[in-house]
């Protein structure tokens, strides 16, 4: 007669044991595989930038090695900017649009939007001005500008710049470019900055300016200044954005880009990546 065996069930604690072994697993995975999708991008993003960076190279090539202009409307006169049409001409996105695969478009995935980036997009208008009338092109980098010279030319009262900002840049001519500053000019091109990932601390969207300031890692609604004593953080005004693990992508102006730290694109007010004449 053969023998009948019979299957023993699980013990409690044994299905505790392999609830346990689970809960470890998934402990030490699911970091793993959180990670691995902010390298993932990561990557978009510094490709993203070296785009950009080419684009650059390109638009100087054609412009006798004079680099753009400020942005938006912080280049033209508001008055004239009653359509995404004509405030395109005036934003970073439209000085380098024909240097770029996909142009100035703001679909998921352009060279224009970071996948890190929290801030949605405001939906641009076809035709006509939105309210409040002033129409720009958002962007999830900032570049390195000076507007020293826009508030100059302009006149303050007809550009976004306030009167601190203008009084920096005009003060420290050498922080940022403008159309008035040459290849020649920059004396390190592999030290002098150009785009960062950007954003505000106040989670409006960001126009494509930078300026010296930075997120704080630990908190990305705070707002640091790299320069205490001359500029002073502002939570409306865009700044370096250490959305990727404690750090952001950096472009310089010869055209390569790499991982930064906050700290690390700033030693003293004289010797610092923002400017195209450092002083170490």
């Amino acid at each position: 007669m053969p023998i009948q065996r019979t299957r023993g069930a699980f013990t409690l604690i044994e299905l505790l044991v392999v609830i346990a072994i689970i809960a470890v697993l998934a402990a030490i995975l699911f970091p793993v595989f959180a990670q691995a999708r902010e390298k993932a991008r990561q990557a978009s993003c510094v490709s993203n930038l070296k785009q950009q960076g080419l684009a650059l190279m390109q638009y100087l090539q054609d412009y006798d090695e004079r680099f753009p202009a400020t942005v938006s409307e912080r280049e033209g006169v508001l008055a004239n900017e009653t359509s995404p049409q004509a405030a395109l001409a005036y934003s970073i996105r439209g000085r380098l649009e024909p240097y770029i695969r996909g142009g100035a478009s703001p679909s998921s995935g352009s060279v224009w939007r970071d996948p890190s980036a929290a801030v949605a997009w405001p939906v641009q208008p076809t035709s006509g001005a939105p309210s409040p009338a002033v129409v720009y092109w958002p962007n999830d980098y900032g570049f390195n500008v000076n507007e020293g010279a826009i508030a100059a030319e302009e006149g303050l009262a007809n550009t976004g710049i306030s009167a601190a900002s203008s009084t920096f840049f005009t003060n420290n001519p050498s922080f940022g470019f403008s159309d008035r500053t040459s290849l020649a000019a920059v004396q390190a091109p592999a030290g002098f900055l150009v785009a960062t990932d950007a954003a505000r601390a106040d989670s409006a969207v960001g126009r494509g300016s930078l300026t010296p300031q930075y997120l704080d890692p630990r908190n990305m609604n705070s707002v640091l200044s790299y320069w205490p004593g001359a500029w002073t953080a502002s939570p409306s005004q865009a700044a370096a954005a250490p959305r990727h693990l404690g750090g952001f992508e950096a472009l310089y102006s010869d055209g390569h880009a790499k991982y930064k730290q906050p700290a690390s694109v700033w030693r003293t007010p004289q010797d610092n990546d923002f400017r195209y004449d450092p002083q170490p």
